[in-house]
């Protein structure tokens, strides 16, 4: 005898605990009111989604699919320790896990090393690196919260030596998430430093991604993934300055080739970073494509004409500028803060 189609049904139920007892004390399996389930591959959704427009969205450019590399931000897991918003403050932190007269019990007692995995690994390699200048670095540590990190790799918990390669010159960054654990997108900002695991959000499951701008490579022309020997920061630095002709565009060739033919224009990387800031912050593609960007990085539309690609190309620079705080709008503000702190 054939088996029946499985069905998946679903219910919630909101308001006071008082509430809720008394309506599960007067209804069972039988008398409630049950919402069934199209439960669909890969991820089988056990709660209700409104996937209307998946088929449109899904043929979309996934943001992965448009940059070379991204990398998820750096995690400390001594962020008292390894950030200030005062570069000698922190210096006088950092000189005392350099000092050989300050034992790691002393240090410890100071800073509670051996109660976090971080700590002990930063105990582990104390005597292992000199003290370095060069790594106090500016650290996008929330949204419009620049402070500095002491940024040697080898006591980060979570070190992003990729990551740092990309901002000894200058450079810009997407930072965006894969996936949400809040209820709507709004997940997307800028930065020029090097960042935080948790720069836009602190929520666990919304790991925080950096698409830089620019690529740079080192000198033997390998790329500078993991598959890379390590190389210390202030080498690299000083290969940079010497061969600064090793950046290319993170934005794929293809991509930029592809956008060039279809508008009959010259189409920069540029453009391309600009109209996808302005897209990830349109208040109608949030809207209409709020389920999907829960899921996974987001997917970009890109506009059927140039008029309207170049009019978002535009509205995408002025935002990133204003949110760089480098926008001329910002000089001449009626709100004021006149008090120092």
């Amino acid at each position: 005898m054939p088996k029946k189609p499985l069905k998946i049904k679903y219910s919630d139920l909101y308001g006071l605990r008082e509430e809720k007892y008394k309506f599960l004390e007067s209804h069972d399996i039988k008398n409630t009111d049950w919402q069934e389930l199209e439960l669909k591959e890969p991820r089988y959704f056990f709660v209700p989604k409104d996937m209307k427009g998946e088929e449109k969205y899904g043929g979309f450019l996934s943001i992965k699919d448009i940059f070379y590399y991204f990398q998820a931000g750096a995690t400390t897991g001594q962020d008292k320790l390894f950030i200030d918003t005062d570069k000698e403050s922190l210096r006088i932190r950092i000189a005392m896990i350099f000092n050989k007269v300050i034992d790691d019990n002393q240090l410890d007692l100071s800073f509670q090393l051996k109660k976090s995995q971080a700590g002990k690994k930063l105990i582990e390699n104390r005597n292992r690196v000199n003290f370095d200048d060069k790594l106090f670095k500016f650290y996008s540590y929330r949204v419009f919260d620049t402070r500095y990190l002491y940024s040697e790799n080898k006591f980060l918990w979570r070190s992003v030596e990729e990551l740092q390669k990309q901002f000894i010159r200058k450079n810009m960054a997407l930072v965006m998430t894969k996936s949400l654990s809040t209820l709507f997108f709004r997940h997307i900002f800028i930065t020029e430093n090097i960042g935080d695991y948790s720069f836009i959000s602190d929520k666990t499951r919304e790991v925080n991604y950096y698409f830089p701008f620019n690529l740079y490579e080192s000198i033997n022309k390998k790329p500078i993934f993991k598959s890379q020997a390590r190389l210390d920061l202030a080498s690299v630095q000083k290969e940079l300055d010497e061969y600064s002709e090793d950046k290319k565009s993170n934005i794929k060739t293809e991509i930029i080739q592809k956008l060039s033919d279809v508008y009959k224009k010259r189409i920069t990387p540029e453009d391309v970073f600009y109209y996808i800031y302005a897209v990830l912050y349109s208040p109608i593609y949030r809207q209409k494509y709020n389920e999907f960007l829960k899921i996974d990085f987001p997917r970009i539309p890109f506009a059927k004409n140039f008029v309207l690609f170049n009019k978002l190309v535009k509205l995408g620079e002025e935002l990133i500028n204003l949110h760089l705080l480098k926008s001329e709008k910002l000089e001449n503000l009626s709100a004021k803060f006149p008090i120092t702190g």
